[in-house]
Formats: C-alpha cells, sequence, structure tokens
C-alpha cells in the first residue's frame, strides 16, 4: 500500500494562479515472481486565485483511477549491460471515474483543470534497470498513455479548458545511489511530450513538449516502511511540483 501527495503550483496563460494538491492511495499485489498488479484512486484538491475582480474556485473529488500490470519474465542477475533480460513491461487502463463536467470548476476566466478527464486511456510502458558502479544504477522508463475515446466538451463562456486527454509520451531517465542501507539519493530527467487534443480554439488542449530535472531521495527507515521525496523542476514548459510518497508493504 502507498500513498503519495503530489503539490502543484503555477500561473496559466491568464495570469491566474492554480494550486493542485492530490492524494494517490495506490494497493500492488505480486501475484506471482513475474507478475504484478496495481490500482491507483487519486483525490484531488483544485484552486485558482485571481485578482479582483476574482471569482476564486475550489474543487475536490475523485480523479480518474489507474489499474495497471507489470510484467517482468527473466531474471536479471548475470545479465549483461545491453540485454533484453532487464526489461519489464507495464500495461493498463485509466479509468474515467472523475469527475469531467466543465461547469463545475468555470466560476472564472482561468484555465480548467477538471477532476476527470472523461476519456479512457490505454497505458504501456517499458522499464530498463541497469547496474552502473558499485551502489548506483541507472533506470529507464518509457509510457505511452492513448484515449481511447475524445472528450468533445466545451467549456462555458469566458473560461479555457487547460488539460484534456490526448496521445502523451513520457520519459523518465536517471540514476540512484544507494548511499546507505536506509537512504537513496536520485536524480532523473522526465521528459514528456503530448499531441493536441480535440476541441475549438478555446476548449483544445494544444498539448507541446515538457522536460524537468527532478532530484529526490528515498529513505527506508526499517521495516516494511519506504519514504520518498522529490521535486520536479521545470526546464522546458511544464510547472513546478513537489511529491512525498509512503510506502508500507504488507
Amino acid at each position: 500500500m502507498r500513498a503519495a501527495v503530489r503539490h502543484t503550483d503555477f500561473e496559466d496563460r491568464r495570469k491566474v494562479e492554480h494550486e493542485n494538491l492530490s492524494l494517490s492511495l495506490s494497493a500492488n499485489a505480486q501475484i506471482s515472481p513475474a507478475w504484478s498488479v496495481g490500482l491507483t484512486v487519486p483525490v484531488q484538491r483544485l484552486q485558482s486565485f485571481e485578482d479582483p475582480p476574482a471569482i476564486d474556485t475550489d474543487e475536490s473529488g475523485i480523479g480518474d483511477l489507474s489499474l495497471s500490470v507489470t510484467f517482468r519474465p527473466w531474471d536479471p542477475d548475470g545479465a549483461g549491460a545491453i540485454s533484453e533480460r532487464r526489461l519489464s513491461f507495464i500495461a493498463g487502463l485509466k479509468l474515467p471515474t472523475g469527475n469531467p463536467d466543465l461547469d463545475r470548476f468555470a466560476g472564472s476566466t482561468a484555465e480548467i483543470v477538471p477532476l476527470g478527464s472523461g476519456t479512457t486511456d490505454l497505458h504501456m510502458g517499458l522499464g530498463y534497470a541497469l547496474p552502473l558502479i558499485a551502489d548506483v544504477r541507472a533506470f529507464d522508463t518509457l509510457f505511452f498513455s492513448i484515449p481511447l475515446n475524445e472528450n468533445d466538451d466545451e467549456p462555458p463562456a469566458g473560461a479555457f479548458l487547460g488539460q484534456k486527454s490526448a496521445l502523451t509520451i513520457l520519459n523518465r531517465f536517471g540514476a540512484a545511489w544507494s548511499a546507505a542501507e536506509w537512504i537513496e539519493p536520485f536524480v532523473a530527467f522526465d521528459f514528456q511530450w503530448k499531441d493536441r487534443a480535440s476541441g475549438s480554439a478555446v476548449s483544445r488542449d494544444d498539448g507541446g513538449t515538457f522536460m524537468w530535472l527532478t532530484p529526490g531521495v528515498t529513505l527506508r527507515p526499517g521495516g516494511a516502511a519506504e519514504v520518498d521525496l522529490s521535486f520536479q523542476i521545470p526546464i522546458d514548459g511544464g510547472h513546478p511540483s513537489v511529491t512525498l510518497g509512503i510506502a508500507r508493504r504488507f
């Protein structure tokens, strides 16, 4: 079981301040040495703040939940640096459980970030892990999100839609150092490319290319507990964020 709190603070193209706070609750089960399954349920609070004459907005609720399956068919022990035995495969679905009703968050002239996308998305990915030198390992995760339907909803007059599902490619690559048995600092580069989503000039998501530098640390204080803290620092587009995760194995 894992709980992760993520806070994002940004200013949109209309100079309106947004604060997005999410709590992700995840449960994972190892059903065999090669197969594991997971379920993630996000709970979100979305706020925006405008200068006078402002109509601040505040919305909270359950977002879109995700189901995932991870397959690691090979034992990587003894494998070379370039070997299929170091690969893992990820597949899953994001389900439209979050409320996509734009009117609920349209009390301002801000961009809208709805609780739900209104679409079902197919997730596919690959993972790769490679030991480098003593106590240092490199990692790479390539991830695709493919919407299986379109959300053609339009926001109310005077509001812009800030987020819609579209073909998205994400890649995280970096390195982690096992400095001690209980602490592991890491640094990663997060890359995201998102296609333009459907809609009018008002409602479409223009997508784009984004990159972040993500330093962090994982702590294992003992027992089955694990704590990780990371910071996303924008390099090219995107918004800064802070994520604190707490996990416990049962």
